[in-house]
């Protein structure tokens, strides 16, 4: 159908355009992320970097392997079907060239079009995908030290939720996977530092910042839609929130 095909090709287009902006904007982020770095008690930083790379040399010799197996499979399939064509698809019968039976996933694109840009770069094995989720899963643990920073405005605070989630064994264990958990996690920590970086410190790039976390998160996983409703909770004012809760 010339629909079907037309939306296959448009949609991981649109997706890519989303994450191209997100990485954009991801800079004037970066710059609020070092000041409050730099407001932070000495050595703060260098804490932080050691519990970043013993979170990925764990997850690199922990041993990676398919934990979730049909899904798993299916999410390579998708990544590299849309590197090779450009088109969001899945295969539910192959094996000839050219008469590959071909399906639209159920999945949102968010994961499978990061997937095949990695894809692209480094080639579409396996291994690279398990490498893609050890970075994802390690740097969840950067964007949990930020959101909970933000949040508490405690730096000791930060760094022991960071470190939870660097050696938590399960946190490592679907690390080493390829499924949809490190990609979710990410996004999911990626999005509550970003709603209470803007609230912070408001301004034109962190809210397109935030905005644009949230798109691509939603297109990871259809369940982060929560993050709008708790994205719209914490940007309420308080005149209208307390009494909003008061009558529920």
């Amino acid at each position: 159908m010339p629909g079907a095909d037309a939306v296959a090709r448009l949609y991981p287009v649109a997706l890519a355009l989303t994450l191209a902006a997100w990485l954009g904007f991801l800079p004037s982020a970066a710059d609020h992320f070092r000041r409050r770095l730099a407001s932070a008690r000495p050595r703060t930083g260098c804490w932080l970097a050691a519990i970043l790379l013993a979170a990925l040399a764990l997850r690199l010799t922990a041993g990676f392997s398919h934990r979730v197996y049909y899904d798993e499979f299916e999410h390579l399939d998708i990544a590299r079907h849309l590197a090779a064509t450009g088109q969001f698809a899945e295969t539910l019968a192959g094996g000839i060239v050219a008469y590959d039976v071909l399906s639209r996933p159920t999945w949102p694109g968010g994961h499978h079009t990061a997937l095949a840009v990695i894809f692209k770069l480094f080639g579409a094995s396996a291994l690279t995908a398990f490498l893609w989720s050890a970075f994802l899963s390690t740097l969840s643990a950067l964007f949990v030290f930020w959101a909970a920073l933000e949040l508490f405005d405690d730096e000791r605070g930060a760094l022991a939720a960071a470190f939870i989630w660097g050696v938590l064994p399960l946190a490592v264990r679907y690390g080493t996977a390829c499924d949809l958990t490190s990609a979710t996690l990410f996004w999911n920590a990626a999005s509550l530092a970003a709603l209470h970086a803007r609230k912070r410190e408001p301004g034109p790039r962190l809210d397109a910042f935030a905005a644009l976390t949230l798109a691509y998160a939603v297109q990871v996983r259809p369940e982060n839609m929560l993050l709008l409703g708790y994205g719209a909770l914490i940007s309420a004012p308080a005149r209208v929130l307390i009494p909003a809760l008061a009558g529920a």
